[in-house]
């Protein structure tokens, strides 16, 4: 088709026309997933032809395909929210799962022109709104593929030791403008630790996620707090409950909590608020069913 056909398929917002296109057509979505494998693959690297690394039109088509790729994650995530995703027929979601998190390690890598660098650390850099409007667009895929296929009893997703290194290090990211990167790190956090074969991790997120507390962002500390209930709810984790002393912590945090829902009320989101208010809620039944395992 033309250019026009492929705006309708690649969209930029999750709006209603999208869902229309995905749930009229039942699974003709699969058809769009083999290309959109290959849109989020990275781009060659040019870094070793430095000559060419900066000529003008090597930027511009690098340009392009970023904002290829990106149109393409926030397709992939249109496609995650629809209710038939989750029929979709094995390998593509580890396929995808792969694609995300090739397109999160690019753009948390140092720039070709600061190779310099010798942290082997991903460290994130600004360059403009669209590295991170891609970060956000693809860590909003990948914990929408980790809700669908990687919840217990039977994952069909269960990530590496390295990627869950690399989620470790989003979720620490600091700075107002990267709220919604760290939000979405700890919400997946939350997701795979719930899996018994990532219990060694357990000790770190109980602290990760108590520190986490102390972040400004209302957004952040909502997805905290569900990671926490959704974590250590049950008895096996109790260990790390009492060992990063959760239970004192948390209770001196409740009427911080309390306070700030009061305080910054009018300078929250609507649906921000309600999340938050909704975590409070949850964090006193957490308290109350917690005490009673003791």
């Amino acid at each position: 088709g033309d250019g026009d056909d492929d705006d309708d398929i690649i969209g930029e917002s999750s709006n209603g026309g999208d869902h229309a296109i995905l749930s009229g057509h039942g699974k003709a979505y699969i058809d769009l997933l083999p290309s959109l494998l290959r849109l989020i693959k990275p781009a060659p690297s040019t870094s070793s032809l430095p000559a060419l690394s900066s000529a003008d039109w090597v930027r511009d088509v690098q340009d392009i395909f970023t904002n290829v790729q990106r149109r393409a994650v926030v397709c992939i995530s249109n496609i995650l929210l629809d209710p038939a995703a989750a029929n979709m027929p094995n390998p593509y979601p580890s396929l995808l799962w792969l694609g995300l998190v090739s397109v999160c390690s690019n753009l948390l890598s140092p720039s070709t022109s600061s190779s310099s660098s010798s942290s082997s650390s991903p460290s994130y850099e600004e360059d403009g709104d669209s590295k991170k409007e891609g970060l956000e667009s693809a860590l909003h895929a990948m914990w929408s593929l980790l809700r669908l296929f990687g919840t217990q009893p039977n994952p069909k997703l269960v990530p590496t030791a390295e990627q869950v290194s690399g989620l470790l290090h989003v979720a620490r990211l600091p700075g107002p403008e990267k709220e919604v990167l760290r939000a979405d790190a700890l919400g997946m956090l939350g997701i795979i630790a719930q899996n018994p074969g990532f219990a060694p991790y357990a000790g770190d997120l109980a602290t990760l996620f108590l520190q986490a507390l102390a972040d400004p962002s209302p957004l952040v500390i909502a997805e905290t707090l569900n990671s926490i209930f959704d974590v250590f709810a049950e008895t096996n984790y109790n260990q790390f409950v009492v060992a990063s002393n959760m239970l004192s912590i948390l209770n001196q945090f409740l009427p911080c909590l309390k306070q700030k829902l009061k305080t910054e009320k009018r300078q929250m989101e609507r649906e921000v608020w309600n999340r938050l208010d909704e975590a409070r809620l949850n964090l006193v039944r957490f308290l109350q069913y917690k005490r009673s395992q003791f």
